[in-house]
């Protein structure tokens, strides 16, 4: 095997957690060793999920406003530096532990995705060479979706508008960290973002549809633009798609795009494969 990290990208209903499942899939058949981590998975290896952010006054605050066993709280506890991250998803879900919506609350204000870009990026960059150390050593292929392009470019954009050149330079960066890895990143890129997400919003939930558009509308990049409603979710998608291609289009690692992955799932599966005839996930 040729690579040890596939990333698999796209803006939501794209097919990112269609396509990494048949990568998975792919590789188990084939005998190789691989680990696929989707979307929410609250153990990522190079992303978090549901993680808050703290100095030590705060920590120290919110370990005071507990009403259960202190020591419980440490299990999900990460000391990076002078930061305190709490895993307060997996907190959420310990039945020993009484944690009240007022302390989830304000764990879910400090999350890392909350902080401001600079510290952002430091923290997530941080956790990326983490895991890049570690996965270089390793005999298996990790399969990555959303957490290299999509996570970063809808929170620096829609929750602190932040300037394209510092996004593209984020995601640069991140890209020098895997170097080693021989990374693959596949982009899905849809034709029509409004039909998509017209078909889309009959598949999810209305309580999903309903968090999004408040998410991308009233947000900095929301506000800044005007963005209302469904439309201003569409008109956000279709920024951020134009940023991905642009960030794309920069990246030196090896990558595969591919247009209207909807049309033709069979072929666009072929193309993971095999782009171009040549191999791109190799069987050594």
């Amino acid at each position: 095997m040729n690579t040890k990290l596939i990333l698999v990208e796209g803006i939501p209903g794209s097919g990112k957690t269609s396509t990494a499942e048949y990568i998975s899939s792919y590789l188990n058949r084939k005998n190789i060793a691989n680990e696929l981590f989707k979307e929410g998975n609250l153990d990522h290896p190079a992303d978090y999920e549901s993680t808050a952010c703290l100095s030590k006054d705060e920590y120290y605050k919110i370990q005071s406003q507990l009403k259960s066993d202190k020591k419980s709280l440490t299990d999900y506890i990460i000391k990076n530096d002078d930061d305190y991250l709490i895993e307060y998803g997996k907190l959420y879900h310990d039945k020993k532990i009484n944690i009240s919506d007022e302390i989830l609350n304000q764990l879910t204000d400090s999350d890392i995705y909350n902080l401001t870009p600079v510290k952002h990026s430091h923290v997530i960059k941080d956790k990326w060479i983490k895991f890049a150390k570690k996965a270089v050593t390793q005999e298996q292929v990790n399969i990555f979706e959303c957490c290299f392009l999509q996570n970063p470019l809808t929170t620096m954009m829609a929750y602190h508008n932040t300037s394209k050149d510092y996004i593209i330079k984020h995601v640069k960066e991140l890209e020098q960290i895997i170097s080693e890895l021989n990374p693959l990143l596949i982009l899905l890129e849809p034709k029509n973002i409004e039909e998509q997400f017209d078909r889309v919003k009959k598949e999810r939930s209305e309580e999903w549809l309903n968090f999004v558009i408040d998410y991308v509308t009233n947000q900095s990049y929301g506000q800044e633009n005007n963005l209302n409603g469904y439309s201003g979710l569409i008109e956000f998608y279709q920024d951020l798609a134009e940023l991905e291609l642009n960030i794309f289009s920069k990246l030196k690692m090896r990558k595969i795009l591919i247009k209207d992955p909807n049309s033709n799932w069979e072929q666009n599966y072929q193309r993971t494969k095999w782009p171009d005839g040549h191999p791109t996930i190799e069987v050594n």
